[in-house]
């Protein structure tokens, strides 16, 4: 992945009340960091983290220049997103959930597909995969993905491409 590339690391579910705040769900391991980036919807549009509250998700947000329920609406939905750049670097035996994207699945030392990307649906995380040419859900656990190499960007797939 590109530094230039933008990283999803929040959407914005719902509004809250009638002062311009809303319903976030983060996608950061520690949500108070979501102070320490820069913030844009997928359309380029920047946004200023002016407040955020909450023990668990969704946590609410209040955006600068959004102050009333009508504003708050119109944010419905969108996800928020930050620079590569502005996350720090991993730790040398981890990775960033995002980065295996584009990565090859192996299996049995043998390339078999590629990471399209991921998804999220709150019951755990699913690869959306290309395995010989036809697309592939697969659940992101043991059983079905072993070791992960980072830096030969190569994800070990233990899921039997014989079981339908």
């Amino acid at each position: 992945m590109t530094d230039g590339a933008l990283v999803e690391i929040g959407k914005i579910v719902a509004p809250h009340g009638l002062k311009g705040e809303v319903k976030v769900i983060l996608f950061l391991e520690d949500a108070a960091r979501i102070e320490d980036y820069p913030l844009t919807l997928q359309n380029g549009t920047a946004l200023t983290l002016e407040s955020l509250r909450g023990h668990d998700e969704p946590y609410i947000a209040q955006f600068k220049g959004v102050h009333d329920r009508n504003a708050s609406e119109a944010l419905k939905g969108q996800l928020l997103y930050t620079p590569r750049s502005a996350l720090p670097p991993p730790p040398d035996d981890a990775y960033y959930l995002h980065d295996l994207t584009g990565m090859t699945l192996v299996q049995n030392g043998t390339a078999v597909g590629i990471v399209n990307g991921f998804q999220d649906y709150g019951a755990g995380i699913i690869l959306e995969c290309t395995l010989n040419g036809r697309e592939e859900l697969i659940p992101f656990k043991d059983g079905f993905i072993g070791a992960i190499d980072a830096p030969a960007r190569t994800v070990e797939l233990l899921w039997n491409l014989s079981w339908e």
